[in-house]
């Protein structure tokens, strides 16, 4: 079964409307690169961030920021 971007940022948006942690750091990714929507920087920080407050992405969710531009610590 071909999957294309477009259909994966369809689900990640699905499961971020539950509350799922890691679609919004895959939606970040997606929006940093520009696969599956268009290319939106402040959108994929503000996922990033999002992912961020939670304990189970944290420290991905910290390198993600850093490849946008945004320094947090991970302490």
């Amino acid at each position: 079964m071909a999957q294309s971007f477009y259909d994966s940022v369809r689900w990640y948006r699905k499961a971020v409307a539950k509350g799922n942690p890691i679609a919004m750091l895959n939606l970040s990714f997606s929006c940093r690169r520009g696969e599956g929507c268009s290319r939106d920087l402040v959108e994929a920080r503000a996922w990033a961030l999002k992912a961020a407050s939670i304990d189970q992405c944290k420290d991905a969710a910290i390198n993600q920021l850093s490849l946008i531009g945004v320094e947090l610590s991970k302490s």
